[in-house]
C-alpha cells in the first residue's frame, strides 16, 4: 500500500526501533512463501476486522461487508478464506449469547440451499481472476447497502429461505459477503432472533464453505496463519460490541455505516475494473 518496496520476509522494517520483521507465512503444500504481508497492512486488516466484528456483534452481520473490500486490496488471496475463518468463532459466540432467540427449524431450507450455492461458488472460483473477484465483491457490498437502505419487508417462506440460502452460499464462498440475503428475510424480526438465527446459519454454512475451499486448495496453511492472527481483533470487537454501540447516537450511526460500506464497495469495484 505504501510507497517503495516492502522488506523481504524476515528482514527488519526500516525506521522501526524494534526492527520488527515482515510477517511471513509458509505454504506447506507448495513449500514456498505464499503470503508476505507488510506490518502496516497487517494492522489495517486487524482494524477493519475489529470494526466488522463490532458491528456484527451488535446487529448479527457486517463483518464481511466492512472488512472484505479492504482486505481484497491488500491481499486478494485471503478472500474469502480469512473472513470465513474468523467469522466461525464469532458466529458461534453470538449463538451462545443469544440462543433464546434461535429457531433452528425454519433455517433448514436455507441450510439445504447452501449446498448448490456453495458448489456454484466453487465453480466460479475455478476460473475467476483477481480483478473479477474484486468486482463481484464490490457489487455484493453495494447490493447489501441498497437492501439495507430500502428495508423491504419480505415474509419468510420455504422457497424464499431456500433461495436466500443458495444466493448467500454463493456470495459467501466467492466473496465472504454472504449475510445480506438472509438478513433481508430476518430484518423485521426481534433483535435477538435476528442475531441468533443469522449466526446459527453462518456457523453451519461457514463450516461447509471452509471445507470446500480447503478441498480445492483455496485455503491453505498460509491462509490459516494470517487468519489466526486476526482472531484477536475479532474477539475484541465482539466483546466491546455491547459496551460501545449503545453509546453511539443511532440517528447518525446507521447513515454513517451505510456511507462507509458504500465507499468500501465502490473502492473494491473500481479497483477491480481499473486494476
Amino acid at each position: 500500500m505504501g510507497a517503495g518496496k516492502p522488506p523481504e520476509a524476515g528482514e527488519p522494517w526500516p525506521g522501526l526501533p524494534c526492527a520488527m520483521p515482515a510477517p511471513r507465512f509458509q505454504n506447506a503444500a507448495k513449500g514456498d512463501t505464499a503470503l508476505e504481508i507488510p506490518l502496516l497492512e497487517t494492522l489495517i486488516m486487524a482494524l477493519v476486522i475489529f470494526l466488522g466484528a463490532l458491528i456484527q456483534g451488535a446487529i448479527g452481520f457486517g463483518l464481511g461487508i466492512i472488512a472484505a473490500p479492504f482486505i481484497v486490496m491488500i491481499e486478494p488471496a485471503l478472500i474469502p478464506g480469512l473472513i470465513l475463518f474468523v467469522a466461525l468463532p464469532l458466529a458461534s459466540l453470538t449463538v451462545w449469547r443469544d440462543i433464546a432467540g434461535l429457531a433452528l427449524g425454519e433455517l433448514t431450507w436455507a441450510i439445504i440451499g447452501r449446498i448448490p450455492g456453495t458448489l456454484a461458488g466453487l465453480g466460479f472460483l475455478a476460473f475467476a481472476s483477481t480483478r473479477l473477484l474484486s468486482v463481484l465483491l464490490g457489487l455484493s457490498v453495494l447490493f447489501a447497502v441498497v437492501l439495507s437502505a430500502r428495508q423491504p419487508r419480505i415474509r419468510r417462506t420455504r422457497p424464499r429461505l431456500f433461495g436466500a440460502g443458495v444466493l448467500s452460499a454463493f456470495m459467501a464462498t466467492t466473496t465472504s459477503v454472504g449475510g445480506p440475503p438472509m438478513a433481508l428475510l430476518y430484518q423485521s424480526a426481534e433483535g435477538r432472533s435476528v442475531r441468533a438465527n443469522l449466526a446459527a446459519y453462518m456457523v453451519i454454512g461457514t463450516v461447509g464453505s471452509l471445507v470446500a475451499l480447503i478441498a480445492v486448495g483455496r485455503f491453505t496453511l498460509a491462509h490459516a496463519g494470517v487468519s489466526t492472527l486476526m482472531l484477536f481483533p475479532t474477539f475484541l470487537g465482539f466483546l466491546l460490541a455491547r459496551v460501545v454501540l449503545p453509546l453511539i447516537n443511532p440517528a447518525w450511526f446507521r447513515p454513517g455505516l451505510l456511507i462507509l460500506c458504500t465507499a468500501a464497495g465502490l473502492t473494491a469495484l473500481v479497483n477491480g475494473l481499473v486494476g
